[in-house]
């Protein structure tokens, strides 16, 4: 995400509205959170490799699109058709590697995936930022090409094959998922940009009426997208709850910091990738051991079912565009002026120590669960 903030900026010039380019950047996530717990339906019942690969050529599709793409318009089309790919990667490849691991070890295996993809959290900042001054801003998407071949093949060869139980997808239940997640998501992220507050809020009574619908008809159906049983262990339900908060207030740094860097420490974009390594990297060191923590104590099992690893991505992104949109509202009610300024950054980030601290306390509350 960090180096698409940087696309961001070296777009303003040409696509000339704020409110639109964050659109090219939200329309992502709203694809993401429209189709994700039917993509991960479809890996139980087709294949999670298989699936997992198909959506990784759809991404990679999409970051040609992207690439080729000379009006806002068709860039936010092309970022919807890489949100598609994109809902099924992170799902698919926890369930795949899961399914591959033995029980006991699979809390460690989960935390090495998560310090490796954590990676990109520390080149992407300074890669992109480096791309976007050196070359131009098609080069971020047009790098996804080559990278996004070279996974297909080595995948092939060398993730083995798995499903979970594979039960008929009830349409119904997809389009309410779809309508819900879109409407929530959309909702979240334009009130933030929109100057008239009724879309926002109409869209957002929209996607809590259908997720209510959803999950009525998730407490009778057979085979439910969402199995609600999973929400009876405490651990499972305060697990998302933290990941929640935890994606809140990280989206909600990552929104800021890059402009804070740009515009108030007048850093250009490669210096402003340099500086957010040492956030970024942390990540790579902790979770290893976070995961060897997690099968120490016993609290890896829920993580198995590939339907979990959905639900956990769900409340992800309900997390990042609760917490951008949150972001916003903090600044432009702490900042005396609407550009970027050092008194509206420094609000925002207490606001995010905050949630960061409320999801601490979440954490805990896992650690001393007894009701596993």
């Amino acid at each position: 995400m960090n180096w698409y903030f940087f696309v961001a900026e070296s777009l303003v010039g040409w696509y000339a509205s704020e409110a639109s380019l964050q659109w090219a950047l939200n329309a992502y996530n709203v694809a993401i959170a429209a189709t994700l717990l039917v993509g991960v339906a479809l890996g139980d019942r087709f294949g999670r490799r298989r699936v997992y690969n198909l959506g990784i050529l759809v991404f990679t599709l999409g970051s040609v699109f992207c690439a080729l793409a000379n009006r806002m318009p068709l860039l936010i089309v092309a970022r919807v058709i890489a949100g598609i790919g994109a809902s099924v990667m992170t799902p698919m490849s926890m369930a795949i590697l899961t399914a591959a691991v033995p029980v006991a070890k699979r809390g460690k295996a989960l935390g090495i995936w998560s310090g490796i993809g954590g990676l990109a959290l520390i080149v992407g900042p300074a890669l992109g930022g480096l791309i976007v001054a050196k070359l131009t801003w098609q080069w971020i998407f047009w790098i996804n090409v080559p990278l996004g071949l070279i996974v297909i093949g080595l995948s092939r060869f060398y993730l083995p094959e798995s499903t979970g139980v594979a039960t008929p997808i009830n349409l119904t239940d997809a389009g309410l998922s779809m309508l819900a997640m879109t409407a929530i998501i959309w909702a979240l992220a334009a009130s933030s940009t929109s100057i008239n507050g009724l879309g926002p809020f109409v869209g957002l009574i929209i996607g809590l009426v259908a997720g209510t619908w959803f999950i009525k008809r998730q407490q009778h159906v057979v085979a439910p997208l969402m199995p609600l049983t999973l929400f009876k262990k405490r651990i499972f339900t305060m697990g998302n709850v933290a990941t929640f908060l935890l994606y809140a207030a990280m989206y909600g740094v990552v929104f800021f910091l890059p402009q804070f860097l740009q515009v108030v420490q007048h850093d250009n974009a490669w210096e402003a990738g340099l500086s957010l390594l040492p956030w970024t990297g942390t990540l790579v060191l902790v979770a290893p051991f976070a995961g060897k923590a997690v099968d120490l104590y016993g609290e890896a099992i829920v993580a198995v079912i590939g339907k979990a690893a959905g639900i956990y991505n769900v409340f992800r992104l309900l997390g990042g565009a609760a917490g951008t949109a949150i972001a916003v509202v903090v600044f432009t009610v702490s900042s005396r002026v609407p550009a970027m300024n050092a008194i509206g950054f420094q609000t925002v980030m207490f606001s995010t120590a905050l949630i960061s601290a409320i999801g601490a306390g979440c954490a805990w509350q896992i650690r001393n669960s007894k009701n596993l």
